[in-house]
């Protein structure tokens, strides 16, 4: 039942600016990662999230199982909703960001209008899923290979309440999408601006999000998807040779 507090709640949710909380040597891993969460679910109107010693000790055991593994296979834990996120990458270790960023991508791929559950879009559904209210969060590396488990409680994804909890982002956040070669968001209504598409890539600046599906036939790496706080693109240049390495697709700085 909606109650008066819960209204007051949503009200101010709407109305209230989402903050991105820049990353500190101070922060655990646990505390950016619930950070991150909730300035994305923040844009879709979702309450926010707080951390669970005991998911978190669910989250990083299974982590470390997948690590030791080489695999990425869910844990079918009981009464938990389950991210999973995997990089290979010689000399790097993926941040909570870099999965964060990944799942939230999806949204780009979600039908509002259709609502429901689709395996092109379920990470994002559970990150945003809005009767979440605790979540853990494990980090793994196995050599070049990292590995990232967020588990959720209340879990996210269930049948026929989407239309309840995946909301649709807030108006004054701009987007620019380029048909199905890119898309970008501007997440800060004063400062982002997004631009006309160019060449057929998206392009916006101030805080952003820049998703570009790989090319269907392109060979060798692509970058998907990457935020900053002051201009993202995507485009097919690349330079091995320099540090750190620029990839082909998505760009931000």
């Amino acid at each position: 039942m909606l109650t008066l507090e819960n209204l007051k709640q949503q009200m101010w949710l709407v109305k209230k600016a989402c903050v991105w909380i820049p990353e500190d040597e101070s922060q655990t891993f646990q505390e950016r990662c619930v950070n991150i969460h909730n300035f994305y679910r923040c844009l879709h109107n979702s309450p926010i999230v707080t951390g669970s010693n005991g998911l978190e000790d669910s989250a990083q055991s299974w982590a470390d199982h997948l690590s030791q593994i080489g695999e990425r296979l869910p844990s079918n834990t009981a009464d938990v909703g389950e991210n999973i996120y995997f990089l290979f990458q010689p000399g790097k270790v993926a941040s909570a960001g870099d999965a964060i960023i990944g799942w939230y991508s999806q949204y780009f791929l979600y039908g509002f209008n259709n609502p429901g559950l689709s395996p092109l879009t379920e990470d994002f559904t559970q990150l945003v899923w809005a009767t979440t209210t605790t979540i853990g969060c494990g980090r793994a590396v196995a050599g070049s290979a990292t590995y990232i488990v967020v588990h959720y409680n209340p879990p996210g994804n269930q049948p026929d309440i989407f239309q309840a909890n995946v909301k649709q982002i807030k108006p004054d956040t701009c987007e620019t999408r380029c048909g199905v070669t890119s898309y970008c968001q501007g997440l800060d209504p004063e400062m982002s601006t997004c631009m006309a598409c160019d060449g057929g890539f998206s392009n916006c600046n101030g805080r952003c999000t820049q998703y570009c599906p790989k090319p269907q036939g392109f060979n060798g790496f692509w970058r998907e998807w990457c935020d900053s706080a002051s201009s993202c693109t995507c485009d097919e240049n690349f330079n091995f040779f320099v540090n750190p390495p620029i990839f082909p697709g998505a760009k931000c700085v």
